[in-house]
């Protein structure tokens, strides 16, 4: 199975462009599992996250769910990765994790294309603060916000600008995907 990665650092627009990707039927994203709090906007769930508690977490953590536990940005929540299950359909496997993550995930899925998504710095801090002011404080999800851009550019298969229209990029990386797996590209066009 052929499987498709977005990365980029926070508020560089990954959830977006997933999001959008799965409302048009392209992609079907297989969820991180994490016992961070919901934001706001992650009230009604989200494609990319299961939120647990530490005790669900924990069982499922003994019981093998996940390939990969992490902690993330030196916070105390945990995140998982379970197995990645063909979708059909006509839909491509999806997952979105951080670039230095990349390299574990690649032990499990050989097969992969990695996009990162990147915006400029300052339309990320705007993204982040207004998702979640908490996230600048102390600088727990921007720091190390260029190491993370260079590595993924290190380890991706192509840029993605998320500018002022999410729309146009996401007709772009539909037209990537398209391109990157023909072979499962029935019902993308």
């Amino acid at each position: 199975m052929k499987l498709l990665v977005f990365i980029g650092p926070s508020g560089s627009g990954k959830s977006t462009i997933a999001r959008a990707l799965h409302a048009r039927g392209v992609i079907e994203v297989t969820p991180t599992w994490t016992t961070r709090p919901r934001r706001d906007d992650e009230e009604s769930g989200t494609i990319e996250h299961q939120f647990v508690d530490e005790d669900e977490f924990a069982h499922l953590e003994q019981n093998g769910f996940f390939h990969d536990v992490v902690n993330m940005f030196g916070l105390p929540y945990r995140y998982g990765l379970p197995r990645v299950e063909s979708p059909g359909e006509g839909k491509i496997p999806a997952v979105i994790v951080r670039a230095p993550l990349v390299q574990s995930l690649s032990l499990h899925y050989p097969d992969r294309v990695v996009y990162q998504i990147e915006t400029v710095r300052d339309r990320a801090r705007d993204r982040i603060e207004s998702r979640s002011p908490a996230d600048l404080d102390g600088g727990t999800r921007f720091n190390g916000w260029k190491r993370e851009l260079a590595l993924g550019r290190h380890v991706t298969s192509r840029v993605f600008e998320t500018g002022e229209s999410v729309r146009a990029t996401v007709a772009a990386i539909q037209r990537a995907i398209i391109e990157d797996f023909l072979e499962e590209r029935s019902g993308l066009g």
